[in-house]
C-alpha cells in the first residue's frame, strides 16, 4: 500500500510522546486518529485505524478520562470493524485528498456565522516520517451559513464516512 506524503504538517509533536502511540507508530506505516469532540466532553475517545507493516487493517478505540488530571491512564480497545469497512474509510480519504488539506486554523475565511457549543471534528495522521492534525469546528454549521469551503467539504465527507462503519456518533 502506498501512502501519500502528507502536506501542511505539524510541528507540535507533544502527543507523539505518548506510549501507546509510539507503539502503534513502530508497528504500523500509518495511523489515523479521530475525535468529536466538544466543550462539553470528559472522555477523550480516539477511533484508531493503522495499517501495519505486515499490510493489515486495524480499527480500534483508545480512551482515556479528562475528569481526573492526575490519571495518566489510557486503554485501548480493538474493535471488530470488517476489513471491508475500513478499506471503503481509506478509500475516502485518498478521494478527498485527505493528506493534503489544510486544518481549519491555516484557512482565511471570511464568515460572520458564529455557533459556540458544537463538535469539533479531530483528525491525527501519523506516518513514519510525518505528522498531521487536521482540525475542524462545525464544519457542517458553517457550511451551510458560508458555503464553498472545499478542505471543509471534504472533512465532512471523511468524517462522514467514518460515522457510517463505527458506532460512535
Amino acid at each position: 500500500m502506498k501512502i501519500p506524503a502528507l502536506k501542511y504538517t505539524s510541528s507540535d509533536e507533544t502527543f507523539l510522546s505518548d506510549s501507546i502511540i509510539k507503539a502503534l507508530t513502530k508497528k504500523s506505516d500509518v495511523v489515523i486518529l479521530y475525535m468529536a469532540y466538544s466543550t462539553w466532553s470528559w472522555n477523550v475517545k480516539y477511533q484508531v485505524i493503522n495499517h501495519d507493516i505486515n499490510n493489515t487493517w486495524h480499527y480500534s478505540v483508545l480512551s482515556k478520562s479528562l475528569l481526573n488530571e492526575d490519571d495518566k491512564e489510557q486503554k485501548i480497545s480493538a474493535i471488530d470493524l470488517p476489513k471491508a469497512s475500513i478499506k471503503k474509510i481509506w478509500q475516502a480519504f485518498i478521494d478527498n485528498d485527505f493528506f493534503a488539506i489544510k486544518n481549519e486554523a491555516d484557512i482565511k475565511v471570511n464568515c460572520k456565522a458564529h455557533v459556540y457549543d458544537a463538535l469539533h471534528y479531530e483528525f491525527r495522521i501519523i506516518t513514519k516520517k510525518q505528522y498531521k492534525i487536521l482540525d475542524y469546528y462545525a464544519p457542517e454549521y458553517f457550511e451551510k451559513q458560508c458555503p464553498g469551503n472545499m478542505e471543509r467539504q471534504k472533512i465532512i465527507k471523511c468524517a462522514k464516512i467514518v460515522f457510517s462503519f463505527t458506532n460512535y456518533k
